[in-house]
């Protein structure tokens, strides 16, 4: 009930809301997945993330491949004091984009242990940079770890979520950079590469370029008195 996830029939109906949380579609999970576990019930919008209800406001934001993981990381997350200021998107594949603004969040993304899982993350990655993150973590959990089946593996719902939380919590702490502020480009720079050149230019004076591209991008240039 608190994702406002309903059954019909046996199948989930799955709301889809943009950051502002109008509803953008409704995916389904089928109980009878012989032709396929999901589709959207709304072709208008079709491979739209899962977002939660916090997702616009949040400063850092966890990235997860499949909508009923991230739901199911967000639940247990959210009772941890540590990640009040995470939102969540639930993606749902490597075909599918980040359409949202990610403008000075931090980004941890987490995704399938297999070739799919691989290709999603460098693909979201690259496209989080693209949308504005401010710092981008790769997550980790050992294993081939579906969250809702580590959830469920206990009879005592409670307990599940507790151990999910355990795996979840110390993988956050402990996740691996991978895009910082300092790689963020300006132009045909990074901002690292501004600094250094900032640093020959303190140094050394005023510098004047060659012309030769591979000189000048190396030097910045000339100082004057050369």
């Amino acid at each position: 009930s608190r994702f406002l996830v309903v059954d019909d029939g046996g199948d989930a109906l799955i709301p889809i809301f943009n950051p502002e949380f109008k509803l953008m579609n409704v995916k389904r999970r089928k109980l009878d997945d012989s032709n396929g576990r999901y589709r959207y019930d709304h072709k208008g919008n079709p491979n739209l993330p899962w977002l939660s209800s916090n997702f616009k406001d949040a400063n850092n934001v966890v990235l997860i491949e499949g909508e009923l993981n991230a739901m199911l990381a967000c639940a247990v997350l959210l009772e941890d004091e540590s990640t009040k200021d995470f939102g969540y998107m639930g993606m749902g594949g490597s075909k599918v984009s980040l359409p949202y603004n990610l403008e000075s969040k931090t980004v941890y993304i987490y995704t399938d242990n297999d070739s799919a899982g691989e290709e999603a993350r460098v693909i979201w990655q690259e496209q989080a940079i693209e949308k504005g993150a401010r710092t981008v973590y790769q997550l980790r959990l050992e294993g081939d770890n579906d969250f809702c089946e580590i959830a469920g593996a206990s009879p005592n719902k409670l307990a599940g979520r507790a151990e999910l939380r355990s795996l979840l919590l110390p993988a956050l702490k402990n996740a691996e950079k991978v895009h910082g502020l300092l790689d963020t480009k300006i132009g045909s720079y990074t901002v690292s590469e501004i600094r250094e050149i900032a640093k020959q230019v303190i140094s050394s004076g005023v510098l004047i370029p060659t012309g030769f591209f591979e000189i000048d991008n190396y030097t910045g240039g000339l100082p004057i008195a050369d």
